[in-house]
């Protein structure tokens, strides 16, 4: 923080997302070297909250409604990562405002530029999105409309929307859904989420969600992924979250063990 209201950030990757072969079954790459994923930059604007950045997520001011907590990244956006869950492609800008109600709106641009020159061209690979957020004591609502101009294909606009409610009783699961819709040159795709969340299991909560694999057309195939996570507190600054998913896919179904720790200082 340079002014206690703004923020740098720096996001550094590291691995590899290789296809599993006979000689390497889970695909590791212990060699693979760090990578900047994303510079941002966050400051206020009068009552908006504004973020600029390169390679920055056009939803990154998006509020979301859902309550449900993925470890494996297509039900970490609730089955709406195309909108509500929204990457950029370039030089990005989002902001958002919250209103007392709980009512909340934001958008995002995102354009990516000329490699050669690197100057953004207008006819170059342009995302813009908007979305709408209610969120209450028990439940929440957002939607989100987004859409991908690139010159070299044909336009796609997506639909998302995720919501979530959560019972006064604590025995009782948290719901989350999420459902998207794509078009793009008159064909449509769509897909869905269904999460449940125990917040009060021993010491940590249990997490078991549903959702399609991806956005996929009206009468083709379509696959499912399914996944199950224990997230406990080790202590005040380790959360540790092990679980299991299965995806289908065309051939052979993957499953894959996860153990993810997150640390705060």
């Amino acid at each position: 923080s340079f002014t206690g209201e703004d923020s740098l950030d720096v996001a550094i990757d590291s691995g590899s997302d290789s296809a599993a072969t006979a000689d390497n079954p889970f695909a590791f790459d212990t060699g693979a070297a760090l990578s900047v994923d994303g510079v941002t930059y966050s400051f206020p604007v009068g009552g908006v909250s504004m973020i600029v950045g390169n390679d920055t997520d056009i939803s990154a001011s998006f509020t979301g409604a859902c309550s449900y907590s993925a470890f494996t990244d297509y039900m970490g956006d609730c089955g709406t990562g195309n909108t509500i869950g929204k990457g950029g492609n370039g030089v990005t800008a989002t902001g958002s405002y919250a209103f007392d109600s709980g009512f909340s709106l934001a958008a995002g641009i995102s354009s990516k530029s000329d490699a050669s020159t690197g100057i953004l061209t207008k006819e170059g690979t342009d995302s813009y999105g908007i979305e709408a957020a209610y969120t209450a004591d028990s439940y929440g609502l957002a939607v989100a409309y987004v859409s991908d101009d690139n010159a070299a294909t044909a336009e796609t606009t997506t639909w998302g929307i995720n919501g979530s409610y959560s019972f006064d009783n604590t025995s009782l699961p948290s719901i989350s859904v999420g459902y998207e819709t794509t078009e793009t040159s008159g064909t449509d795709a769509n897909g869905y989420f269904v999460g449940l969340t125990w917040s009060e299991v021993g010491p940590g909560s249990v997490s078991l969600g549903a959702a399609t694999a991806g956005n996929f057309v009206d009468g083709a195939p379509e696959f499912m992924t399914y996944e199950a996570s224990y997230s406990y507190p080790v202590n005040d600054g380790l959360t540790i979250t092990p679980g299991v998913f299965i995806e289908e896919t065309a051939g052979a179904d993957l499953t894959g063990i996860i153990v993810k720790s997150s640390f705060a200082f």
